[in-house]
């Protein structure tokens, strides 16, 4: 039906990890914790991969072609760098380095003093979209 209809159209596919992206899983003095959360990580990021890719496969047999798939978050750039459906990752909070960032074992980040990035869209007076963010 996407297909068909003049009012809506289909640009890109967007996806967050929660569970791998915003959960630690190097906490002092709770290693037991840490290894647990480590494999459950381990097991979400094969499955959120397979996923991912069926969803963009599915889209792509409709004859739609993707301007973008987004996917991970902060915590989850290594294994979302090795999902190829995927075209660009979300890193907003590594700019940042929050002190959750402090507890993962595959990320580890320096804040920055500052950023910068480009307003490429401006879809009302009070908005604006960053290249990038």
């Amino acid at each position: 039906r996407l297909k068909e209809s003049s009012f809506l159209i289909l640009d890109g596919v967007m996806g967050y990890e929660a569970q791998i992206a915003g959960v630690g899983d190097h906490i002092p003095n709770q290693r037991v914790k840490s290894k647990v959360i480590s494999y459950l990580k381990k097991k979400s990021v094969l499955e959120v991969k397979g996923r991912r890719g069926h969803i963009v496969k599915e889209i792509q047999n409709l004859g739609i072609e993707l301007r973008f798939v987004n996917g991970g978050g902060t915590g989850s750039i290594k294994t979302t760098e090795q999902d190829h459906s995927v075209s660009e990752i979300t890193i907003g909070s590594a700019f940042y380095a929050p002190k959750l960032f402090d507890y993962y074992k595959e990320v580890q980040f320096h804040p920055a003093v500052g950023f910068a990035l480009p307003v490429v869209r401006k879809p009302a007076p009070t908005i604006y979209t960053c290249l990038g963010g």
